[in-house]
Formats: structure tokens, sequence, C-alpha cells
């Protein structure tokens, strides 16, 4: 009562007959497979209630598989400390988004310490793929 014909051939139900397959696609790469980082930054300049978007969502070399993003801040220790919650927000994320009352705030401190206007702010990412490789 539970059989399937396919050319003059009878199967039972709860067997596969054997023209039945199943296929997924499988995406090839090289042996290492390679990362291909890509950073954005977004806008250059901000308004007081503004904020500054660094984004990696370019990133490529995953393989089919989600990357991994790690930010990392080069500036001065005072500077850091202001910014780190930023940086705290964009753990494994691709997107990195700082506010500009941050950096008004990080610029406020690092004032009240050297009395200089301007800083050096370095954001860098390192983007890896399911084998460690970066």
């Amino acid at each position: 009562d539970n059989a399937i014909t396919h050319n003059d051939h009878l199967w039972h139900a709860g067997q596969p007959p054997p023209w039945f397959s199943l296929s997924a696609p499988v995406q090839w790469g090289p042996n290492e497979p390679i990362i291909n980082p890509v950073l954005e930054v977004d806008p250059v300049t901000t308004r007081p209630c503004g904020e500054v978007k660094y984004s990696a969502v370019k990133s490529s070399g995953g393989y089919g598989r989600a990357l991994m993003f790690a930010w990392h801040i080069h500036a001065l220790p005072v500077v850091k400390a202001k910014l780190q919650n930023a940086f705290d927000r964009a753990v494994d994320s691709s997107l990195l988004v700082i506010k500009a009352a941050e950096l008004q705030n990080a610029m406020l401190a690092l004032n009240s310490n050297l009395s200089a206007n301007p800083f050096d702010l370095t954001v860098t990412v390192t983007v890896s793929n399911y084998l460690g490789l970066s």
C-alpha cells in the first residue's frame, strides 16, 4: 500500500528509489583560504550629535562561514579609556560605531592632561575565518 513506481519498477515507500538523490552547493577555494579585509569609514567628519562608523562588512574569505572581527584602538591611554565603550559594543561585529560625544569626551580628557587640541586615533580590525587565519 505504500509503494512508489518509476519506470515500471516497484519500490517500498520507506526506502528511497535509486534515482532519488540529495545535493548541496559546495564552495571550493584554495588550500589556504584567503582573507580579504576591507575597512571603510563614514563620515570623515560629523556633527556633535552624530557618529563615525567603521565598517568591515565587505571583507571576504569565510568560504561559506561567518568571519570573526576584532577591533583595536591605538591611541594615548586617556583617549583609549574614553572610547573603550564603543569598542566593547563592537565585539564580534563587522561594524564599529563611535559616537561624536565619545570622541568629544576623549578630546576633553586629553586636553585636560596635555593641553593639545587634535589627537591621533588609529583604528584597526583583525578579520579571521573559522580556521583562525587572518
